[in-house]
């Protein structure tokens, strides 16, 4: 398999007999030093974060070298199969060549047409700069799976072909609606998606695309291609638009009916002639198909046709859905609206269906009326697409003009385009629906747009929790590392830091031990019922050294209940079914028992080995009174003697235990 070669081929002998011979062309990009990616070998981690991993280089070129790569996930395991193509430094060195490069890319990009590589975006690597990621493809290329078929050499039989170069058509109209020409197209530039038999064909190699300037046509004039392929106008360096790749497309396809190539001859010169005069020097192809080839492959880019789908329409000559003279004729079609157009479907629609009521219907009428409701459908879908195009000038007339995009009347038009595109959905008027299902795709289209737009949301959302827990599980994973490597002989107070979706949650050590719990009458904070007693806490445990902040709960609940906010400030607002929640998600997160304290040891970690009424100065360990009538951040205070802050005062703590009076006993 070979997916997009940057490498150009020129013309050979071996053409004439209808074999294609990969050679460096005088009309292909410059030559690059080739030292410069010395070192890109197997296993090379490419792009800032080394998201790729070189498998094996695929071709290179005037613009670089293209590799399989494999992108990898944060944990370093493969995702996908891709291609990354790295740009030469004699090409980084051109911004405006580069910046032509990168327009292009993300202009074919956001096409997302079935038969165009799937383009996934552009990266920066510390040493090689941009380079540009697409799909890999599994399946061969056009000429290697032409060279598989039985009598190829002489040419294969239009309804093998046709499915094939009808979808490239497709693929290249929509780039040409877009004002992006490919400029190479070949059949070593159409690759198959997989090796499945359903696989589809690919548009490949975007390398040496342009975008058209319509203001200044004479801009477009690079010389770049693959000579055999090159129309005139692209091989003299004159101005060139989609009918360029018009010629392309009728070479690919003339190659592909008849085994061998349009023109015979032995030198590029003498190719390039032979093209001036397609009637005399055109190599034999049958009469039925040599008047349309004739216009395609003509010198002048204004005698050929107007689209590659109106190429192919008068090539195929009896494709039911899309024959000229099957179709309504312009005036009709102009004169109706959208609506009628949709109408029109329908009808067609509920004539085949009462037909289906006969007990035996005719195949034949069925037949018909199926290509009756896909003709209407194209019909409607050309509508769709001369006034996308409308709006699209209509647009760009408003920018020119300087009117604010975010100003009503501009806003209003963007809506309305997008409305447009809406209906379409992903057909054209040159692949309209052919299938009940597809027909009613394309009539309830608002219905589909939603369905799409929820499985998008969907697929977001289950790709954001495979993320997430992924996160969790690394983050589990390192905290059980850090736990095992805790020293033996804990003392009282000890710091112990983790962290978990960028918060760090530090802990203190709270030894065993027996202290007097409760207090006696007569100071502040007194209760009757908190009669002193000895209580004797036979296990240490790890105390959070502040009170939950609000930037942890977030983190945790994601939601943000606290009336005083502050992200460092204490949570507030919680009740203790609330607290028993967090601390069951942070369990979770960190891969620890994470609980509320018993009242027992959070009055052994306040007092922190100390025996009087407070742990220290309450004024400085403990927010009281008004306080500035909030709470404050965490940490602000002094610690007691075990690193324990806001023990005195902030805000009120819940406890694991529920309240009842103390015993008098020890416990």
């Amino acid at each position: 398999m070979s997916q997009d070669p940057t490498s150009r081929d020129t013309f050979t002998k071996n053409e004439k007999n209808g074999k294609m011979t990969a050679t460096q062309s005088e009309h292909g990009e410059k030559n690059v030093d080739e030292t410069q990616f010395e070192k890109l070998q197997p296993g090379y981690l490419l792009g800032e974060h080394k998201e790729f991993r070189l498998v094996k280089m695929l071709g290179k070129g005037g613009m670089g070298v293209t590799w399989l790569a494999e992108e990898l996930d944060s944990s370093g395991k493969k995702k996908q199969a891709v291609v990354c193509k790295i740009l030469s430094k004699e090409l980084i060195g051109n911004s405006k060549a580069v910046q032509n490069v990168l327009e292009v890319f993300d202009l074919t990009k956001e096409l997302n047409h079935t038969n165009i590589c799937p383009l996934l975006n552009w990266f920066q690597d510390p040493v090689f700069k941009k380079f540009l990621v697409m799909r890999y493809a599994e399946g061969e290329t056009l000429e290697q799976w032409f060279e598989r078929q039985p009598g190829h050499k002489n040419g294969l039989p239009m309804q093998t072909v046709e499915h094939i170069l009808k979808k490239i058509a497709s693929a290249l109209d929509s780039m040409h609606r877009q004002n992006i020409i490919h400029r190479d197209v070949k059949p070593q530039n159409i690759i198959f998606s997989s090796q499945n038999a359903d696989a589809e064909p690919w548009l490949i190699d975007f390398g040496i695309a342009q975008a058209i300037n319509t203001s200044d046509p004479a801009q477009n004039r690079r010389k770049s291609g693959t000579l055999i392929f090159m129309a005139p106008e692209q091989h003299y360096g004159k101005p060139q638009d989609a009918r360029t790749d018009q010629y392309a497309l009728a070479v690919t396809a003339f190659w592909l009916l008849t085994g061998h190539f349009p023109f015979y001859a032995d030198t590029a010169e003498e190719l390039s002639a032979n093209k001036k005069f397609p009637q005399l020097t055109l190599a034999t192809v049958s009469e039925s198909l040599k008047s349309t080839f004739l216009r395609a492959l003509a010198y002048q880019p204004k005698d050929r046709f107007a689209s590659c789908g109106e190429f192919l329409r008068a090539l195929y000559d009896g494709e039911p859905f899309v024959l000229p003279a099957q179709m309504p004729s312009a005036d009709s079609d102009s004169e109706k609206t959208l609506d009628e157009f949709r109408e029109a479907i329908r009808e067609a629609i509920s004539q085949r269906t009462e037909l289906l009521k006969d007990y035996l219907p005719e195949s034949a009428r069925i037949a018909a009326l199926d290509s009756e409701v896909t003709r209407r459908c194209a019909a409607y879908l050309r509508k769709l697409e001369s006034e996308i195009a409308d709006l699209d000038q209509k647009i760009s007339q408003m920018r020119a003009n300087g009117m604010r995009e975010d100003g009503p009347a501009f806003r209003a038009v963007i809506q309305q385009h997008q409305e447009h595109a809406d209906m379409k959905l992903d057909f054209s008027s040159e692949v309209p629906p052919k299938t009940p299902k597809e027909w009613e795709m394309l009539l309830h289209w608002k219905e589909e747009c939603k369905r799409r737009e929820e499985e998008r949301k969907e697929r977001e959302r289950k790709e954001k929790e495979r993320e997430r827990e992924e996160i969790e599980r690394i983050q589990r994973e390192q905290i059980k590392q850090k736990w095992a490597s805790m020293p033996k002989d804990l003392k009282a107070g000890m710091r112990f830091v983790l962290e978990c979706d960028g918060i760090k949650y530090a802990f203190r050590w709270c030894p065993p031990g027996t202290f007097t719990m409760g207090s006696s009458a007569g100071f502040l904070g007194w209760l009757s019922g908190a009669k002193q007693h000895r209580v004797t806490l036979t296990r240490g445990f790890w105390m959070l050294e502040t009170q939950v902040t609000q930037a942890m709960w977030k983190s945790v609940t994601w939601t943000d209940p606290s009336h005083f906010k502050g992200a460092q400030n204490p949570v507030e607002c919680v009740s203790w079914d609330d607290c028993d929640y967090f601390c069951m998600k942070l369990s979770s997160k960190l891969g620890l028992t994470v609980s509320l304290p018993t009242e027992a040891q959070w009055e052994y970690a306040c007092r922190a080995g100390t025996t009087g009424a407070y742990a220290g100065d309450l004024g400085e360990m403990g927010w009281y009174g008004s306080s500035g009538g909030g709470t404050h951040p965490v940490g602000q205070k002094k610690p007691n003697a075990w690193g324990l802050y806001d023990m005195h005062g902030n805000v009120w703590e819940w406890c694991q235990d529920w309240y009842g009076s103390y015993s008098t006993s020890p416990t």
